[in-house]
């Protein structure tokens, strides 16, 4: 994936902490849950953590969560974002401790319409437990996924310092039977893609959305 950009959050020893969240439009899956899938990197060793919240109203909801170095090399993720009565938004939050050298990126973001449940928990020592969360078992009916509105947002944050980048992106409606997507499709997952044209036409390749945030060693932001 070297190739790709990607978000990273970046931290050496000199520095007061690194902390990072990215933010998911309103999601509203009211009876049926779906699986989430998503590249990370994560080292640094005991100051490194990486997780994924579930956050609604006034409440939030630990789903996914690793801890210390991971290795240098790219890792799938997969995660149950499961039915709830209200809408809610999915939070990756990044944390590198205060005095610890690391690095925390992430990649490739999806929804995917060809996993089953039980295939979507990946690493599995990231969930508590390690089987299925409350609101994911699977059913028999047949309902469409709410779009998603086309914003994400990720923030970073160290000392008194925040950034904000705001990017816009294309989501699709998706349908889906038990595990699988009642609309025929050929792709089976949604990729967010930039909807903004440098002349005002649409291009024969629509572009994916990538992002990558880096920070010069000498800034304290």
């Amino acid at each position: 994936m070297n190739d790709k950009n990607f978000l990273r959050l970046q931290s050496d020893s000199q520095r007061e902490g690194q902390y990072g969240r990215l933010i998911s439009p309103p999601v509203h899956l009211p009876r049926n849950p779906v699986c989430m899938e998503f590249q990370y990197q994560a080292t640094g060793g005991h100051g490194v953590a990486l997780q994924v919240v579930r956050e609604a109203s006034q409440e939030s909801k630990l789903l996914w969560v690793i801890r210390e170095d991971q290795g240098s090399e790219w890792k799938h993720g997969r995660i149950i974002l499961p039915s709830y009565d209200m809408e809610y938004q999915i939070v990756f939050e990044g944390v590198i401790g205060k005095g610890r050298s690391g690095e925390i990126a992430i990649d490739d973001i999806r929804i995917s319409t060809d996993v089953p449940l039980e295939n979507c928990m990946e690493p599995i020592s990231a969930f508590a437990g390690g089987t299925l969360p409350p609101g994911t078992e699977p059913t028999v009916d047949t309902v469409p996924v709410q779009p998603i509105p086309a914003y994400w947002y990720y923030v970073m944050a160290a000392g008194g310092a925040v950034l904000v980048l705001v990017s816009v992106v294309l989501a699709l409606v998706l349908h889906y039977h038990r595990f699988r997507y009642a609309a025929k499709k050929t792709d089976h997952s949604i990729t967010y893609k930039t909807s903004h044209y440098s002349n005002g036409a649409p291009l024969a390749v629509e572009p994916t959305l990538t992002i990558k945030l880096e920070q010069e060693r000498g800034s304290h932001c």
